[in-house]
C-alpha cells in the first residue's frame, strides 16, 4: 500500500486548505472568537500583533509529568484560557503557541494549517491576499522580528514533515510522537 504524502501537493489537500475548517484541537470557540475581534483588520499588521500577543504567552518551566500530562493535550481554547505554555528541554512550546494561532487566523476567516517542518519545529502556515506566509510565534522568532515571512508554498512544502489542521491532526497526540516523520 502506498504511503500518503503530508504534504501539500494533493488535490484533496488543496481542498482541505480551501476550506479553512477548524480539526478537534482547533475549534473556534467563544474564547478563541473574542480573541480574535481584539484585533480588528485581516492585514499582515494585524497578524503580527496577534503573533506578538500569542508569544507573550506565560512560559512555565515543567517537571516531565506536567510535560506528559499537558504539552500537546490542550486545545487551543484551553490554552487560550490560561495563556500559560509548558517548557521542559526539549520540549519549547512551539505545539502550544501555533494551535493557538491557527484557531485565531481561522476564527479571522484566514486560510491556516498547523506544518512541522524536519526541524522538528512547528509553525503556522497562512494564507493572505493570495500570499502564503510562514508564522512562528516563538518568543525568540518574535524578538527578532523573524516571526512572519513570505514563502513560496511549492518550495516551503520540501522542509515540512506533516501539516494539517492541527497538532492532533497530523499525529502529534503526546510528547513520544515528536519524531514525526524522521526516518528509524
Amino acid at each position: 500500500m502506498r504511503k500518503k504524502s503530508s504534504l501539500p501537493v494533493s488535490r484533496r489537500q488543496t481542498r482541505h486548505l480551501k476550506k479553512n475548517k477548524p480539526g478537534t484541537q482547533t475549534l473556534i470557540t467563544k474564547r478563541i472568537t473574542d480573541f480574535a475581534n481584539r484585533f480588528p483588520g485581516r492585514n499582515l499588521e494585524t497578524i503580527k500583533k496577534i503573533v506578538k500577543t500569542i508569544s507573550n504567552f506565560k512560559i512555565i518551566k515543567a517537571d516531565a509529568k506536567t510535560i506528559k500530562e499537558k504539552y500537546t493535550k490542550r486545545t487551543a481554547s484551553q490554552i487560550l484560557r490560561t495563556k500559560n505554555v509548558f517548557v521542559k528541554r526539549p520540549v519549547r512550546g512551539c505545539v502550544d503557541y501555533n494551535v493557538v494561532l491557527c484557531s485565531v487566523l481561522r476564527a479571522k476567516n484566514i486560510k491556516a494549517f498547523f506544518a512541522r517542518n524536519k526541524r522538528n519545529h512547528s509553525v503556522t502556515i497562512f494564507e493572505l491576499n493570495k500570499k502564503w506566509y510562514r508564522a512562528d510565534p516563538m518568543p525568540e522568532r518574535v524578538k527578532e522580528d523573524f516571526h512572519i515571512v513570505e514563502i513560496d508554498l511549492e518550495e516551503e512544502k520540501n522542509d515540512l514533515i506533516a501539516f494539517g489542521k492541527d497538532a492532533w491532526s497530523i499525529g502529534l497526540t503526546d510528547i513520544t510522537k515528536f519524531d514525526l516523520g524522521k526516518e528509524k
